[in-house]
């Protein structure tokens, strides 16, 4: 986050989350390598995001771009769309409550790791 407070940052990630997986999403700057391997600090065990990750890296070592993507990719790989614990109000700034899910019922059973939380 660049700039802005966590609150509305996570009202705007809530909102791209709810548009369909097919979407492409074509962000201003190329900083997916370096997401990935923050997020691989956040949700190590994540292994979606370990795939993605690996994707990502070899995109790169040929020079080629990483975006667009499909929005669905980010869904299943972002530890950010994961269910987070009732404390996220650290990172959202919002009162204690479990956020919604984005992640398929197969991938919910994962919790996400306290780490994120000290962020």
């Amino acid at each position: 986050m660049f700039e802005g407070t966590p609150g509305p940052m996570w009202e705007g990630v809530k909102r791209l989350r709810d548009l369909p997986d097919e979407t492409l999403v074509y962000c201003g700057h190329e900083y997916t390598q370096s997401n990935a391997r923050f997020a691989l600090s956040v949700d190590p065990d994540n292994v979606a995001l370990q795939q993605r990750a690996a994707d990502v890296d070899a995109l790169r070592a040929e020079g080629k771009p990483t975006i667009p993507f499909k929005l669905g990719e980010d869904k299943r790989a972002n530890p950010f769309c994961a269910p987070m614990p009732p404390n996220s109000r650290l990172i959202t700034g919002s009162k204690a409550r479990r956020l919604p899910r984005c992640l398929p019922p197969s991938a919910r059973a994962r919790t996400t790791s306290r780490r994120a939380i000290s962020l």
